[in-house]
């Protein structure tokens, strides 16, 4: 088996060499774990706040929430697939790449169409039961907050994490060999959930040792750039504000060009390790794959009693 750091030099390479590639990483999570929830705020007056303005708009304008609801299903169910026919796409590219062969943009795109819609659907199942925790978890919180017991409900979210935490980062990583398996093997949907519950049993302790330094490549590089750049946008209005001449209307247009420019500078950074990242699984997914075949001395996917 290949090692760590000969999987992330690999990864490097082809992420170096195939610059053409990066534009899918706009478009991918990085290091295998969603970012599922921003900011929660469990203050009971807040919530009960938030509920009772929530019902009150529900009650009052129940048109406008049909078509918010749509719009927002919409909208998920469009991001869901583009990121989908992404992973795919790279997932593709990984395995041409470690049988020496040719890709590009194009290729690896063409290709992915053929797989994306069970990509799109393991990824769906995967969010569904990913929120379902986060609803089973946070309802009872809710309800503690709600009630006025602050002090036991910071117990019960530490709990909370500490069950939610190993869910979502299990269901993340299985996702991510399930994809794999579809992209690269054509299985289906429920048989590459099985495969990857299997690959992951068996190859659990080298899966958490490149998840935590894929984690810690990844917000390395990712908030150095930011406090990178962000030293950057200082030096840079340091002089547009020394410039007493400029009228408010260019100084407003400068600074915010100064802004896009360094957000984009930033999202591409943020592609750039997306694209690394998904190359540094799937190069190891492909040679786990490969020793447990050999130590199976079976066919990919075949399972006992199937």
């Amino acid at each position: 088996m290949l090692s760590l750091s000969e999987i992330l030099t690999k990864a490097y390479r082809y992420t170096k060499n195939h610059r053409s590639l990066w534009f899918f990483g706009f478009f991918l999570t990085g290091w295998g774990v969603m970012n599922f929830v921003r900011r929660v705020d469990l203050n009971a007056d807040h919530l009960d706040r938030y509920y009772r303005y929530i019902l009150n708009y529900i009650l009052n304008n129940p048109l406008e929430l049909i078509f918010s609801i749509i719009g927002l299903v919409l909208v998920i169910a469009l991001t869901s697939f583009v990121g989908a026919l992404a992973r795919a796409s790279i997932i593709f590219a990984a395995e041409q790449l470690e049988h020496d062969e040719t890709v590009n943009f194009r290729s690896a795109l063409k290709h992915a169409t053929k797989s994306v819609w069970q990509v799109f659907l393991a990824g769906l199942f995967t969010n569904a039961v990913i929120i379902f925790f986060f609803a089973w978890l946070a309802l009872p919180l809710w309800l503690v907050f709600r009630n006025g017991f602050e002090y036991r409900g910071f117990i019960l979210i530490l709990g909370a994490l500490l069950i939610f935490t190993p869910i979502i980062v299990v269901l993340s990583l299985v996702n991510i060999f399930a994809c794999c398996y579809i992209v690269i093997y054509k299985l289906k949907v429920v048989q590459a959930f099985k495969s990857s519950f299997d690959l992951l049993a068996v190859f659990w302790q080298q899966v958490i040792a490149l998840f935590v330094m894929l984690f810690v490549v990844y917000f390395f590089f990712f908030f150095l750039s930011a406090a990178l750049f962000g030293f950057i946008g200082v030096l840079a209005y340091l002089p547009i504000i020394l410039v007493k001449s400029l009228s408010l209307q260019w100084f407003a247009a400068i600074i915010l060009a100064l802004i896009i420019v360094l957000s984009f500078a930033l999202l591409l950074v943020n592609a750039i390790l997306n694209v690394f990242t998904n190359f540094a699984w799937t190069i190891f997914f492909l040679d786990i794959v490969k020793a447990k075949y050999i130590k199976d001395a079976k066919p990919v996917g075949q399972h006992a009693g199937g």
